[in-house]
């Protein structure tokens, strides 16, 4: 009896294991890899690179034996900006060469329908807002809808490698060109780096010539944070690009209260820049950013965006 009680409980553990091994798996090799440096080997592309600790210039005769990730310009698909794993990788001939596209499949049919998207929903038509601000730009999808819905939007991205590709994009972007003259990149980290925001948005509310956009501009803002893999829950089924985004960017801090404060600083700096609303995305089950509770909500079907108003009670 006591045997049997025993490989119950074994076969039990081993099937939660079974379960939790991929989630686990995805988790190490984030810790592994997003705080690594990236590689260039290409010194042409490298000296177009705003200077960084996070991008290295190394020999070309090292290619070869390059085991990390690699910053490459792509001669041949109109010097496209491509982040991929190095020749000696495991991951090499496993994972193909990730790029941010603008002018091609699921994106660009979402672009045509942008109306119809949650994000656009959350925010309203165009003449509810002189510009949108998106603290967290990332691959720049929810950006170019809002865009294609006609809103003027302002993307800042912290990651530099991040920000590389998705720069690249927006040059390189020939349909509804149109769409992406209204968004504007910014390398920058909005939670310590206020006063170059308020610049930028100063910037472009004049290029709007705008009367009196001192004091009557209606500006909102948008967070799309990054949430733990292993925290999304079943509904929200996690992407393969946004795997690379969490491997390439991951969090902060692997504390739970580490991210709590992190995700409160940017949730407050929001809420002091934002004159109209803020809109933060979070996964259908998550807890609210910072554990604020929302004023409004739109709902989609992996994905809720949380609505908050400049006079929320901080």
């Amino acid at each position: 009896m006591f045997l049997t009680m025993v490989s119950v409980v074994s076969v039990f553990y081993r099937a939660r294991a079974y379960r939790t091994l991929s989630s686990f798996s995805a988790q190490m090799r984030i810790k592994t890899y997003h705080n690594q440096a990236v590689s260039v080997y290409d010194s042409a592309f490298y000296n177009t690179i705003v200077p960084t600790s996070s991008i290295q210039l190394k020999p070309q005769e090292q290619a070869m034996h390059e085991t990390g990730l690699v910053l490459h310009c792509n001669r041949e698909e109109d010097n496209r900006v491509e982040l991929r794993w190095g020749q000696e990788s495991e991951r090499y001939n496993k994972e193909k060469p990730f790029y941010i596209d603008f002018d091609k499949g699921p994106t660009l049919r979402r672009l045509k329908q942008s109306h119809s998207e949650a994000v656009f929903k959350a925010f309203g038509s165009p003449d509810k807002h002189d510009l949108i601000c998106d603290f967290t730009a990332g691959l720049g999808r929810d950006a170019s809808l809002l865009a294609a819905g006609g809103h003027t939007v302002i993307c800042f991205e912290r990651n530099v490698v991040m920000y590389l590709l998705l720069q690249d994009a927006l040059k390189r972007c020939s349909s509804n060109r149109e769409v992406f003259d209204r968004m504007s990149l910014h390398l920058l980290d909005v939670t310590t780096e206020s006063n170059s925001v308020q610049e930028c948005i100063a910037a472009t509310l004049e290029s709007k010539t705008l009367q009196n956009k001192d004091t009557n501009a209606s500006v909102g803002v948008y967070l799309d944070p990054m949430y733990p893999l292993n925290e999304v829950g079943k509904k929200a089924a996690v992407k393969k690009e946004t795997q690379i985004l969490h491997r390439m960017v991951g969090q902060s801090s692997s504390d739970k209260t580490d991210r709590a404060m992190n995700d409160l600083s940017l949730l407050n700096t929001a809420l002091t820049v934002a004159t109209s609303k803020v809109v933060v995305k979070r996964p259908i089950n998550a807890q609210p950013l910072g554990e604020r509770k929302a004023q409004g909500m739109i709902t989609g079907s992996t994905h809720r965006f949380d609505i908050y108003t400049p006079n929320y009670n901080m």
